[in-house]
């Protein structure tokens, strides 16, 4: 004659933006919206809107967008797991049904902060393989990385990479190179 009450409590992984913020754990349990004045600092997946996960829409929308979730947050723990993700934090992991993902990387990850890594869909393993060795060969010839596309579909080995221009944006015409008034 005993109640034995046990207590999980669910650990936050990633931050859904559906309009608002919402806390996702490891299995793709949305459990908790951020409320004002609330700060966490966890990469935020994007691309996908209330309605997605919504129990009006229709089942395979809904299907779908779930599967999105749970791939996105594969993604976040193939990334943790790999030899540069722990040296180039995920700052957005951009969700999208047709095109697949792509990642923004924070803006304390050396020569590649915020930078947008398109990967698209399947062979996650293979990519984030390739993607180091960009990123490493970026970092030895001092380059920084705008953008990187591993997402062709037709040519799935091919790499497509926009370095940022090392030469500072040009000055306004009659701005004397200086940014504010006079």
């Amino acid at each position: 004659d005993r109640l034995i009450v046990s207590v999980h409590e669910r650990e936050p992984v990633a931050l859904l933006a559906l309009g608002a913020l919402y806390l996702v754990d490891a299995k793709g349990v949305i459990f908790k919206r951020v409320e004002s004045g609330e700060h966490f600092d966890y990469p935020i997946l994007t691309g996908l809107t209330r309605e997605d996960l919504d129990d009006e829409v229709s089942t395979d929308r809904a299907e779908l967008s779930e599967r999105m979730v749970r791939g996105a947050l594969r993604l976040l723990k193939a990334w943790g797991h790999s030899e540069f993700g722990k040296d180039v934090p995920i700052s957005e992991v951009r969700m999208d049904p047709v095109f697949g993902y792509a990642v923004v990387v924070s803006q304390a990850a050396g020569g590649a902060g915020g930078a947008v890594l398109m990967l698209g869909r399947g062979a996650l393993k293979e990519k984030l393989g390739r993607l180091e060795a960009v990123l490493a060969d970026a970092r030895r010839r001092e380059k920084r990385v705008a953008e990187v596309r591993l997402d062709d579909e037709r040519d799935p080995l091919r790499v497509a990479v926009r370095f940022r221009s090392s030469t500072p944006a040009p000055a306004e015409p009659g701005s004397n190179g200086r940014r504010g008034r006079g």
